[in-house]
């Protein structure tokens, strides 16, 4: 299991590097973000399930490199952690007229229950990854994209929900 972990990094670690640019597609972003997701199925083995949602017609949407895994972080640090059951975070990619919207969700124990000194009920704190994100996004998109995180509509955990215009890579113009 640690040769595999050590493998799962050194993959992740590679991916980062040659994927230096500030934006990618989501096909390449999600392809990252599965050398992570395989590094936290080793850390929580059998208690952890993933489901990815992704519309096929955002697979080639443009995306702020490394934009869902602070987001995924999130999920398994703040939620799947938490909990003594099986952890879920489900990934969540759809196209809403001009814009793109992502969701991360957790079924952890909600914002109420993490607050600053972890006790619940005290107001969550927003921490490093998902005020780096705010920050990307605005400068990128201005008031164009947002970055909201909610507890889940079911009373479940959490949803992060990212929401940015929907951009392409433009195909080639042959004269």
């Amino acid at each position: 299991q640690a040769r595999d972990a050590i493998a799962q990094l050194s993959s992740l670690l590679r991916g980062a590097l040659a994927g230096s640019s500030a934006q990618a597609t989501l096909r390449d972003e999600l392809a990252w973000l599965e050398r992570y997701l395989d590094l936290q199925r080793l850390r929580f083995e059998d208690r952890l399930d993933v489901d990815l949602d992704i519309h096929p017609d955002t697979v080639d949407a443009r995306v702020p490199s490394f934009l869902l895994q602070p987001l995924v972080e999130n999920a398994f640090k703040h939620g799947v952690a938490r909990v003594s059951r099986q952890g879920h975070v489900t990934i969540c990619a759809q196209r809403d007229g001009d814009r793109l919207v992502l969701d991360v969700l957790d079924n952890g124990p909600g914002l109420a229950n993490v607050g600053g000194d972890g006790s619940g009920g005290a107001a969550p704190s927003i921490g490093l990854g998902v005020t780096t994100t705010r920050d990307r996004l605005g400068r990128l998109y201005g008031d164009a994209a947002t970055l909201d995180l909610t507890d889940r509509a079911d009373g479940v955990g959490v949803r992060a929900r990212v929401v940015i215009p929907f951009q392409t890579v433009a195909p080639p113009v042959h004269v």
